[in-house]
């Protein structure tokens, strides 16, 4: 979520590193000076800075005795974390929190005069007509919307048609009023933060436009109840569905979708951006998988479709304070609110979890599978990201994974992220050259495509 720039950012940067030392120790593994930085203003230096002071430093060990103490004070702020196990969520518990800015295209819109309006006010929504001004308001002009192709807690996607050139595509509306997962307990929202959050996912589609692993924004359009969000069409279903109809992946379909993943991560990352919520809901199958005309790498080519999370790094900021996500997906140091690039590592490290035995390596003591009744409840499943390791000997469902995949699962989740690797290092994993062989380099040519045709033909008819 986007927050703007003052006077104070450089103080409340240094209060957010200070209370992360603090909360990080449980984490340290020795010690090493970080020498001051002058502020840099270029992209690549901001996020080296953010990269030495999120993910890379570290602070004195503490003792055991002080790591248990911050394990106990972790998990006794949970009893009172006000979030909901089966949404995602984006609490603000922390009033250090780092400034974030996402990268625009041009000045980014200033929503902060919308902080003094109520969402339990009636006359609020006619307030809300015109926000976005600087895009144009004539979508069902251009388009023909039809049937839903899924929804979440923030917004509704749908088929979409082009009228002038019959182009498909699919358009995902955003509501300017504050759904129920963006509001307070007693039902009302902060209207500035909540579409200032709309403006961000829309920048940030944009500033990953070269990711080809990131579906594409072409456009975006407001009327009077939402912003809409022209994008590129992914014809094979999300990979949640996939693991719901056909249970786990084998280990090559895995070794696609994650190289896929890791792929979309380097690109992020390499621009400053935490996307802070990987998992299967997130990902969809770019083909119908079903299509005989289709060979094996095309039919498991994956885009992440999703990006209400994902935030870019202030320069003089390298570590976020504020849960976000998917609890059952969060690193430990997501949950202790001090986590920087590394997080999304952990995250791809429970998705492919799930991809290998269609389970979750962190649900408590609760059922899984076809036995499962309920999620368990959060404190539990944070508890067990917390405290537990996951599971990798179960005959029942990994007796049929490898040695390799395994172990890249393992070093996805290992609770400290200095030691967690990077995304473009578990590339580099011999897992994916034992399962895909020589289609290896295929994959690696077809991601390193910066605009696919899809994309071309639609930019056209814009």
């Amino acid at each position: 979520m986007r927050q703007g720039s003052g006077g104070s950012g450089g103080t409340a940067a240094a209060t957010a590193a200070g209370a992360c030392r603090a909360r990080s120790s449980l984490f340290a593994g020795g010690s090493r000076s970080v020498p001051s930085q002058p502020r840099r203003h270029s992209s690549h230096a901001r996020w080296a800075r953010c990269k030495i002071l999120g993910d890379g430093r570290k602070v004195a060990a503490s003792s055991q005795k002080g790591e248990r103490l911050l394990e106990r004070k972790a998990l006794g702020a949970l009893k009172a974390a006000a979030v909901d196990d089966a949404v995602v969520v984006d609490t603000a518990a922390d009033t250090d929190e780092c400034k974030i800015t996402p990268t625009m295209w041009d000045t980014p819109t200033d929503l902060s005069c919308y902080n003094t309006l109520s969402v339990l006010d009636p006359s609020t929504p006619e307030k809300l007509k015109h926000v976005f001004h600087e895009h144009p308001r004539d979508l069902s002009r251009r388009y023909e919307l039809g049937q839903k192709l899924g929804n979440g807690s923030f917004g509704v996607v749908r088929l979409a048609r082009e009228k002038a050139t019959k182009a498909l595509c699919a358009v995902k509306s955003l509501p300017k009023m504050p759904p129920k997962a963006a509001r307070q307990p007693n039902g009302d929202a902060q209207l500035g933060p909540y579409l200032a959050k709309l403006d961000t996912e829309l920048a940030t589609m944009r500033s990953l436009r070269s990711n080809s692993v990131a579906v594409r924004a072409f456009s975006a359009f407001e009327d009077d109840t939402s912003l809409h969000i022209v994008m590129e069409l992914c014809r094979g279903g999300s990979l949640q569905q996939r693991l719901k109809t056909e249970g786990a992946l084998a280990e090559k379909e895995a070794a696609v979708v994650m190289f896929c993943a890791l792929h979309f991560l380097v690109g992020c990352h390499e621009q400053g951006v935490v996307y802070r919520d990987i998992k299967p809901e997130n990902f969809m199958y770019v083909q119908h998988r079903q299509a005989t005309s289709l060979d094996f790498m095309q039919r498991n080519l994956c885009k992440v479709v999703d990006f209400g999370q994902a935030v870019h790094l202030d320069g003089d900021c390298g570590v976020l304070n504020r849960r976000s996500g998917t609890p059952a997906y969060m690193a430990p140091e997501v949950i202790k609110q001090c986590y920087g690039a590394k997080a999304d590592m952990w995250c791809a490290g429970v998705m492919l979890y799930q991809l290998l035995s269609n389970r979750m390596p962190f649900w408590g003591t609760a059922e899984q599978g076809a036995h499962a009744t309920a999620p368990p409840p959060l404190q539990d499943v944070w508890e067990s990201i917390l405290l537990s390791e996951a599971d990798l000997e179960d005959h029942t469902h990994w007796s049929g994974v490898g040695d390799e995949g395994k172990d890249v699962v393992r070093q996805l989740l290992r609770k400290d992220p200095a030691t967690r690797p990077a995304a473009n290092d578990v590339m580099e994993h011999p897992w994916f050259q034992s399962q895909l062989g020589g289609e290896l380099v295929t994959l690696r040519r077809l991601l390193d495509k910066k605009i696919s045709p899809q994309v071309v033909v639609a930019q056209k008819s814009s």
